[in-house]
């Protein structure tokens, strides 16, 4: 493997509210934005072109420098490739005997044409990246996504949440995930993806303790003990 993989492994991102992106919509509307998602994609993953159940996944940029991880874009993924870029979580998954670590290691070196040896490194490199991360604070710029979460909840972490310049400057032109087309209606309880349940909703996400204008700090750091089980894998 030459250059930069397709498919990169990685953690899920330290939010301050201890939650996935999702965790901020209401169930309803976050249905309508991944079903948008898969759509456009063509219920394909849009890393290895794999068809079936499909993850929605958020592609985050961290500005480590200015302390801000910024939201890029959404993403439709296969489960092997949504567990790549969840490492953290697929390490769970598969200590609770409900995922094949061996199965996993072999699509990301199929998609990436690379070798075991080139898979243990990945991994190494991501934990290493997410710990860093782990230990900072973080601002979050939710781009043109914020439009679509409810004021509440934007009042909520107003501490931690940045506005882009560009927020709000092409409304006229974004297509309006509020109002449900008729088609997502008529499949509202039968699409959802694999492991997409509807968020519930957090009265004090991410344990509060903020005072006023500080920083919330992220959830506490993992651990190389986490790690360690992620060796559990099929070695060639």
């Amino acid at each position: 493997m030459s250059g930069q993989p397709r498919l990169i492994l990685d953690l899920t991102p330290p939010l301050p509210w201890g939650g996935g992106l999702r965790c901020l919509f209401h169930p309803d509307v976050w249905d309508r934005i991944r079903r948008r998602v898969y759509r456009g994609a063509r219920y394909r993953c849009e890393v290895c072109g794999q068809g079936g159940k499909m993850y929605c996944d958020a592609v985050w940029h961290f500005d480590e420098r200015r302390g801000v991880v910024h939201l890029s874009g959404l993403e439709a993924l296969c489960q092997f490739c949504h567990y790549c870029r969840n490492l953290d979580v697929a390490v769970g998954i598969e200590a609770a005997g409900k995922l094949d670590g061996g199965a996993l290691v072999d699509h990301y070196c199929r998609v990436n044409h690379c070798t075991t040896d080139a898979w243990r490194s990945a991994a190494d490199a991501a934990w290493e990246r997410g710990e860093r991360r782990d230990a900072l604070p973080w601002y979050v710029d939710l781009g043109e996504y914020v439009k679509f979460i409810p004021g509440a909840t934007l009042a909520e972490f107003a501490d931690v949440l940045v506005r882009s310049e560009r927020d709000g400057d092409d409304a006229a032109g974004q297509e309006d995930v509020t109002s449900e087309p008729a088609a997502d209606k008529a499949q509202r309880d039968g699409g959802r993806g694999a492991g997409e349940r509807p968020a519930k909703r957090k009265g004090s996400a991410g344990g509060g303790g903020a005072g006023s204008g500080e920083r919330r700090r992220p959830r506490g750091k993992r651990t190389r003990k986490r790690r360690s089980q992620s060796d559990k894998r099929k070695e060639k």
